[in-house]
């Protein structure tokens, strides 16, 4: 059964499934999925496991999840990329999910659940924010990280940051890490350039395709620098992929030209691949931030 609900519905969420043996969370925005989870963990007294879709099997199933025996401890299950598990698996769970002895959450953001999930398990799906919503999702993040911006500081990053979860909330946790309890409107102006102006520099390595310099000087930046770049980063190679945004303008900006230089002077092969080394480096950034720089590192001598 379908239940959608919003961000603000947190307790409810929780709610359902807590008392739910096996239930399915979906949200296209991938920030809102994992803020659900993290709060669901906090809530868990179980030992958490977690797998990614690929790797559960009919194999697993039958060894792991119908089976608890003396040595086997009552885990949460958290599978991450529920679309990537198989037809044949997901049968394989439907048809025994009465006899499976663990708790296991479905998560997704990239593909909603089928109808024949919808029809056996509970699916929660969480709304993506209306433009409107981003007022009240400053303050809730603000709230949660405990910082404190000045009225006008706020109306600043609402018009100067895109309607985008993720690249808010990165940021806003790294002005924490270096304003602990406040910042001033001027402070906060100044990181907020300081942040457009890396991004331009990237963007220029971007334009020509300069993978492994980006990937170089990665490696020499600070943690917090990296995790606000990349959603920026990972953007603008979309930009350049796909500069249909530029249908709706009037005028193009010097900016806008060098994107379409770079769509015409580089391969599809060379932009998707940029692409795909940034979007994994920004997923991992989301759930895994230890393995960031052994993935830079692994990827830059792949370029090399």
């Amino acid at each position: 059964m379908l239940s959608k609900f919003s961000m603000n519905d947190s307790l409810q969420i929780s709610k359902q499934i807590s008392s739910s043996q096996l239930c399915a969370l979906y949200s296209k925005d991938s920030f809102l999925l994992n803020h659900t989870i993290q709060k669901v963990k906090k809530n868990e007294s179980r030992e958490i496991k977690v797998l990614t879709g690929d790797n559960l099997t009919s194999e697993y199933v039958q060894s792991q999840l119908l089976t608890l025996d003396f040595f086997s401890s009552d885990e949460f299950v958290i599978v991450f990329h529920a679309e990537m598990i198989k037809e044949n698996v997901w049968e394989d769970l439907l048809r025994q999910q009465d006899n499976i002895q663990k708790k296991i959450l479905f998560c997704s953001y990239k593909k909603k659940f089928s109808k024949a999930v919808e029809k056996e398990l509970p699916v929660i799906e969480i709304s993506e924010l209306r433009s409107w919503d981003f007022d009240k999702f400053y303050d809730i993040v603000l709230n949660e990280i405990n910082l404190k911006l000045e009225s006008k500081s706020k109306q600043y990053l609402l018009q100067y940051f895109p309607d985008d979860t993720y690249q808010i909330s990165n940021f806003l946790n790294q002005i924490k890490l270096r304003y602990p309890q406040k910042i001033t409107h001027a402070e906060l102006v100044s990181e907020v350039e300081q942040l457009e102006a890396s991004f331009f520099h990237y963007a220029d390595l971007l334009n020509q395709g300069k993978l492994t310099v980006i990937l170089k000087t990665l490696l020499e930046s600070r943690e917090q620098q990296i995790h606000s770049i990349l959603p920026m980063m990972r953007s603008h190679v979309s930009k350049i992929l796909y500069p249909d945004y530029q249908l709706k303008k009037k005028k193009l900006s010097q900016f806008d030209n060098n994107i379409n230089r770079a769509n015409q002077n580089l391969s599809k092969k060379k932009l998707f691949q940029m692409w795909s080394v940034l979007s994994h480096m920004e997923m991992i950034s989301r759930v895994d931030k230890t393995s960031l720089q052994p993935y830079i590192k692994e990827s830059l001598i792949k370029e090399s």
